[in-house]
């Protein structure tokens, strides 16, 4: 992961020496949409997260759990 996109997750993450594979991830797409989408730029430099983690239920989907901010679906990037 690049150093910009360790950015967006926050200082006092206990995870932020050692990001799993879905921290990993989200932090990369938050900098790929702040990078390539000048619209969200504004929007998105400031937001950073403390922990994600996957959660299965009956419906089978994906999802990232931002503590403090909201679940959002990774199969269509909507807030549930």
């Amino acid at each position: 992961m690049s150093q910009q996109a360790l950015n967006k997750v926050a200082p006092n993450s206990p995870s932020r020496q050692n990001p799993s594979e879905i921290e990993t991830s989200i932090a990369t797409a938050l900098y790929e949409l702040e990078t390539n989408i000048p619209d969200m730029r504004s929007a998105l430099r400031p937001l950073q997260f403390v922990s994600a983690r996957e959660v299965r239920y009956h419906i089978p989907r994906r999802l990232a759990i931002y503590r403090n901010v909201g679940v959002v679906d990774l199969a269509n990037g909507l807030p549930l």
